[in-house]
């Protein structure tokens, strides 16, 4: 490593966690029927690639920019640049650093791929890049020091849930524990396919552990798909208004204008933290919607409000999201608190 770059390497890779699920599959591979088989090796051989390219081709801060690998699977190779005029802003939160682009196109330039994940993670995260944070508090103030000398003073790094909300940019309310709730729900039901599986390679009747792994995946299917929503469509604070996952399990159904907004504040609902609003026609806002509106109605006479917004997993405490309002709302709107 040079000395004028600074290497993004965390102590530990995500993936890692993985391992202990990989190994187990990797050793049941070999009971499985020969095309399940060739599916679950070419499954751990991808992720076993994944992670080494996460060692190889860490991301780096140099004077020339912000250097990662587009694609680290191919080749193990740096593929893109960003220069420090083209970021708008970078700051922490939680393990990752996030890069907010100037122009994100124009940084991808001809790689669609590349392009399409930035736009998902603009959409998740509010940013454009997540590069991983090296470990401790030592590891933060090395980036600081990087970012404040590569980037000409003109960038700070700044710390998610700390430093003020910039009005520009939209909040996203996540879920961080979403992954993992999604691994505690899928590895269960690997035992029961497993001894399907067994029983028909056995020559034996199927028919009861197939039933029992038809229930337990029709139970939980609809728990999978409720927990993933906030990976793929988080709901946002943002200048226009707020926009939402109500209904639909994977993608955004509801644009609320902050002219629509009565009431907000801050509670528990069923024992957890949230953000509940209040409208000032809820029938305006879900248009012929007929599950919007009936949505909506339940909870209104269950709390008060007509719209439910979790943050239980988003690490975003109630002062933060006082604030986050008051900037996306040019100050219209405050953030009450309810006990």
């Amino acid at each position: 490593m040079r000395a004028d770059e600074l290497v993004l390497r965390p102590s530990v890779s995500p993936l890692v966690m993985l391992y202990p699920l990989l190994l187990v599959s990797l050793f049941g591979a070999f009971s499985l029927p020969p095309v399940l088989r060739v599916l679950c090796l070419a499954w751990f051989a991808f992720i076993v690639a994944v992670t080494a390219g996460h060692a190889l081709t860490p991301p780096r801060l140099s004077p020339r920019g912000i250097r990662f690998a587009a694609r680290m699977v191919v080749g193990f190779r740096y593929h893109s640049i960003v220069p420090w005029d083209g970021v708008g802003r970078i700051w922490t939160d939680g393990p990752s650093i996030r890069v907010r682009l100037r122009d994100p196109d124009a940084a991808a330039g001809g790689d669609a791929r590349l392009r399409a994940r930035m736009r998902y993670h603009r959409a998740r995260y509010g940013a454009d890049l997540l590069l991983p944070m090296p470990a401790g508090e030592q590891g933060r103030l090395a980036v600081a020091d990087a970012v404040a000398r590569f980037g000409g003073g003109r960038l700070r790094l700044e710390r998610a849930h700390v430093d003020p909300v910039p009005g520009s940019f939209d909040v996203v309310i996540g879920d961080n524990r979403a992954f993992l709730f999604l691994l505690l729900i899928g590895l269960p039901l690997a035992v029961p396919w497993t001894f399907v599986m067994g029983a028909i390679e056995g020559g034996e009747s199927p028919l009861l552990p197939l039933a029992v792994a038809v229930a337990l995946t029709a139970v939980a299917v609809p728990a999978g798909v409720r927990i993933a929503g906030p990976l793929y469509a988080p709901h946002i604070i943002g200048p226009r208004g707020l926009r939402l996952r109500v209904v639909r399990p994977f993608a955004y159904d509801l644009e609320v204008p902050w002219a629509r907004v009565e009431r907000i504040w801050h509670s528990r609902y069923h024992g957890r933290p949230a953000v509940l609003v209040h409208l000032d026609d809820p029938d305006a806002v879900a248009g012929g919607d007929p599950r919007l509106r009936s949505r909506m109605r339940r909870n209104r006479a269950r709390s008060g409000a007509d719209l439910i917004i979790p943050t239980a997993g988003s690490n975003m405490d109630e002062s933060y999201l006082a604030l986050a309002v008051a900037h996306r709302s040019g100050g219209t709107r405050r953030l009450e608190h309810v006990a």
